[in-house]
């Protein structure tokens, strides 16, 4: 069975759905304090803590007896100053280190990498709009583990959609309201 510790954060939510990517529902519990781990043959601590006013993100994954066999860190970019931006950013190389961590234990990967639960067409949008290029958006996709596949899968639905949401191009759009059934909090 498989231990994972969430330490130092509140984005438990978000790293419980990267750790499902990985493993099925019964081979992994999540574990508070005073939490019985006698049948925890390994470890997953995904912390975030700060020292001398930088903010790390760091999983560990440890064996039964506390030794370290992989650890994945990344720090909080000190030029990000916005708040929303920070916690973003700090959600973001969260997921990545845990994402870089279950792929080191379980030997697989997911296409989509860390993206779960959001819309990765949009990822690419929010760049366009924002002036950057196409380029821009593929690196950042790149960074979020995401395949090279499904970033050209999204790059060119993203090519294909910019004409209709571009401001000035609403009267052209029709509008489809689903109900979404999915695991996350749409």
């Amino acid at each position: 069975m498989l231990g994972i510790k969430f330490i130092g954060h509140e984005d438990s939510y978000e790293g419980e759905l990267i750790v499902k990517l990985f493993c099925d529902q019964n081979a992994y519990r999540v574990l508070d304090a005073g939490v019985d781990d006698s049948d925890i043959d390994q470890y997953i601590e995904n912390r975030q803590y700060t020292i001398e006013g930088d903010i790390f993100c760091e999983t560990c994954i440890l064996d039964a007896e506390g030794n370290e066999l992989f650890k994945s860190k990344r720090m909080l970019e000190p030029s990000i100053t916005n708040l929303h931006d920070r916690r973003a950013a700090l959600k973001r190389i969260n997921k990545i280190t845990l994402y870089e961590a279950l792929e080191t234990l379980m030997s697989s990967k997911s296409k989509w990498g860390t993206l779960v639960g959001i819309r990765p067409v949009k990822i690419v949008h929010e760049f366009l709009d924002r002036g950057d290029s196409f380029e821009e958006a593929r690196a950042y996709l790149k960074e979020l583990k995401v395949s090279e596949e499904k970033i050209n899968l999204v790059c060119e639905i993203a090519l294909r959609e910019r004409p209709f949401v571009e401001a000035g191009a609403l009267e052209d759009l029709s509008l489809y309201i689903s109900i979404p059934f999915c695991p996350t909090r749409c």
